[in-house]
């Protein structure tokens, strides 16, 4: 008999609780200050599920509203709840479907399509399928990943830009300074290279009806050409 998903969460909320040495009542009084009103009561009910006395089945489910802020409470990332990462290896991912727990992770975090998992060989593969589901499915998720990667590099490369001109300021002579300046031009190239992949993904988001994140008053700049040309 496969084990719920809401069991595995109680058992990972009883976990977490007692390595955080909390009482049900502590923890219940987090729940309550994150705007879930939890009683101690509440607490022993999911832990324990209320088993049914003669079926043995779990009367009590776990809330998404519940996994989240339970979460927060035991300072833990909800997936860890699910899922845990690096105390065993293999998950029942979906009932009756057992994944390795860092993919079964990926799954659920958009990163990679759920596989399945070959019990007589230890390995696991994509169905073509599933494949074409999760590339259409987690396109949002993978775009906004992408997003983060364009705006570090742009961060990283106008940190180096900046740094190179600085150091060309107080340089000591003439061949350091050059040097400098040599570096500072290299960093500059990059960022104008990182500006453009930056301003051409969110376009491209656009045009897939998907809202790119809200940029800082540093890169707001990105999207002007962006609606020019949409504009025109």
């Amino acid at each position: 008999m496969h084990s719920k998903l809401s069991d595995v969460v109680a058992s990972r909320v009883r976990t977490y609780r007692e390595r955080k040495g909390l009482t049900r009542e502590e923890l219940a009084a987090r729940c309550s200050k994150l705007h879930l009103p939890l009683t101690a009561a509440a607490i022993t009910n999911i832990e324990t599920g209320r088993r049914n006395a003669e079926t043995g089945a779990r009367r009590r489910d776990v809330t998404v509203d519940e996994l989240v802020v339970l979460a927060k409470a035991l300072g833990v990332p909800p997936i860890l709840l699910l899922y845990p990462v690096g105390e065993t290896d293999l998950v029942e991912v979906l009932p009756g479907r057992k994944q390795g727990t860092w993919q079964a992770v990926k799954w659920f975090t958009g990163e990679e399509p759920l596989g399945t998992y070959f019990e007589d060989d230890g390995k696991w593969a994509v169905t073509s399928p599933d494949m074409d589901d999760w590339e259409k499915g987690a396109a949002p998720v993978d775009d906004y990943r992408w997003h983060d990667r364009r705006v570090k590099d742009w961060n990283e490369a106008n940190d180096a830009a900046r740094a190179a001109r600085r150091a060309a300021e107080v340089a000591q002579d003439d061949d350091e300074r050059k040097m400098h300046l040599r570096a500072a031009l290299r960093a500059e190239r990059d960022l104008s290279v990182a500006e453009e992949l930056l301003r051409d993904h969110r376009l491209n988001m656009r045009r897939r009806n998907v809202t790119p994140p809200e940029l800082n008053d540093v890169l707001a700049h990105v999207d002007g050409p962006v609606t020019r040309k949409e504009s025109t």
